[in-house]
């Protein structure tokens, strides 16, 4: 068999699953790379519905489904920030700390210029206990949150804790 007849086969083959969800879709494929890059050839939107679906679960709470899809995708798009962000939140919402706490900070790398990244990020360090860690990164979303709202507002309270924590580390309180 050529390659112009696998690719042939192939695209019939993904031709009868778009009708399917892309959820059904990513059990069948798995975590298969080539197969998955060959469907994208045929139909490049799978990336973006893909994603959406991902957010629309992080809307919904569907944690399980947002971190398979955003982990899916973060094999193909390693250095996506969003995705990483996406990724964590599901994570958290799974109560995965450790995990998420790894994606908050791969996008803090990835776009240093994400306040949120650095917010959330300290939230975790405050659960793990480390405070020092958390004023560093709650400094940071400070000196990004010019025009977030909701930052600006929570970010001096939050600061303040961590610096106390900081101060005497075996009596702090997470507010």
């Amino acid at each position: 068999m050529n390659a112009r007849m696998v690719h042939s086969t192939t695209h019939k083959l993904f031709v009868q699953k778009l009708n399917n969800p892309l959820t059904e879709l990513l059990d069948e494929l798995g975590e298969d790379a080539q197969t998955m890059m060959l469907y994208a050839e045929c139909y490049p939107e799978v990336w973006g519905e893909l994603a959406e679906k991902g957010y629309k679960a992080l809307e919904l709470s569907q944690d399980r489904v947002a971190i398979r899809i955003f982990g899916f995708l973060l094999l193909f798009f390693p250095y996506e920030a969003a995705y990483h962000t996406a990724y964590a939140d599901a994570l958290c919402m799974a109560r995965r700390y450790l995990e998420a706490a790894y994606h908050y900070y791969e996008t803090t790398q990835l776009a240093p210029e994400i306040p949120d990244a650095f917010y959330y990020l300290s939230e975790l360090y405050m659960i793990f206990r480390h405070p020092t860690h958390a004023v560093d990164a709650l400094e940071a979303a400070d000196s990004l949150a010019d025009h977030d709202h909701y930052l600006q507002e929570t970010l001096p309270q939050r600061l303040d804790c961590a610096r106390a924590a900081s101060q005497s580390p075996d009596t702090f309180d997470i507010a």
